[in-house]
């Protein structure tokens, strides 16, 4: 298939999800049975298949309340085993980068970016998904397509490595995704999301977490969602997206109890939701539910971070909602 970012991204490969990206990407940088993996706290259970698939030990630092990484404590999880440090673009905001590039380099660790969330973002003119040495995007998470995922390679010794795994020779470990009831499933969410309104009332639930982090998905991106994404107008797309996130920010100005985690929209950003903090999370759950929005919390966290209760994790989980963007 012909990539329709070739204008953003020099070496680019195409899967059905994430976390079959993510698994391609540390196979990449070499990764082996035993090595070891920084990952923030604050991140969906999910993004552990391929480590699990791999026998990868996944150790997770904290993050502060912008969800940031906290450096000093995470200088502390490395030892010689650690091979990568993985971060967040959150719900299509840009992580430090500088700091991160800086940190990466001083404990020869290579930059893993997972741009799940920020598919049409950019920092200074730049698309996020082009500061790790590789970077995982989601297309499905902005665009509500069947699936659609990347790998993009940055680090161009990375890209000699590339060839050794033999593009097409990874692709026959995959195959086309077929769910007839999936793909009702997503058709009426893509309806829903475009009405902005759920099609049927119903109450509010909250995943349990670690619900996920064991659903692999092998698939390649299907054909019908790849032609979607090339057809994206994404100025219009982001246009439409800042519009939403700022008529959320006054919204919350009438509302005492719920804040912005990011009271400011900087230039460039395509948000993926409206993420609020609030004490009454089970209110505004209730809320979306008579409403028939899409409130939601996320993620479902790794059922290693759930499970320790002096994680900041647990806390910032209970406070934070996702308000959709319609």
């Amino acid at each position: 298939m012909e990539s329709p970012f070739t204008d953003n991204f020099s070496d680019i490969v195409y899967f059905g999800y994430g976390r079959t990206a993510l698994e391609y990407g540390f196979k990449l940088i070499g990764m082996e049975p035993g090595d070891e993996i920084l990952y923030p706290e604050y991140i969906c259970d999910v993004t552990l298949v391929p480590c699990r698939k791999m026998g990868i030990t996944t150790r997770f630092y904290p993050v502060d309340e912008r969800l940031n990484p906290d450096f000093a404590e995470t200088r502390k999880l490395i030892t010689q085993r650690t091979k990568a440090f993985l971060t967040v673009n959150y719900f299509g905001f840009p992580q430090p980068f500088e700091e991160i590039r800086k940190f990466c380099k001083e404990n020869n660790l290579n930059f893993i970016e997972d741009n799940a969330h920020g598919f049409l973002s950019c920092l200074n003119g730049k698309p996020l998904g082009s500061f790790g040495d590789v970077s995982v995007v989601s297309f499905r998470k902005t665009l509500s397509t069947f699936n659609g995922a990347a790998l993009v390679i940055n680090n161009r010794e990375l890209r000699s490595q590339h060839g050794k795994y033999k593009e097409d020779l990874f692709k026959r470990q995959l195959s086309k995704e077929r769910n007839l009831i999936k793909r009702v499933k997503v058709f009426k969410w893509y309806i829903e999301r475009k009405l902005g309104k759920k099609i049927f009332k119903r109450e509010f639930f909250i995943p349990k977490h670690g619900a996920t982090q064991n659903e692999d998905l092998p698939f390649l991106i299907d054909d019908l969602s790849f032609n979607r994404i090339k057809k994206v107008n994404s100025v219009d797309e982001v246009e439409r997206r800042r519009r939403a996130y700022s008529s959320w920010l006054n919204f919350s100005k009438n509302h005492n109890d719920i804040s912005p985690l990011f009271p400011f929209l900087p230039d460039g950003v395509c948000p993926l939701a409206a993420p609020f903090l609030t004490r009454n999370r089970d209110k505004w759950l209730k809320w979306g539910v008579e409403k028939r929005l899409y409130v939601s919390t996320w993620p479902t966290l790794p059922f290693e971070v759930s499970r320790n209760s002096n994680s900041k994790a647990i806390n910032l989980w209970k406070r934070l909602l996702l308000f959709p963007l319609v």
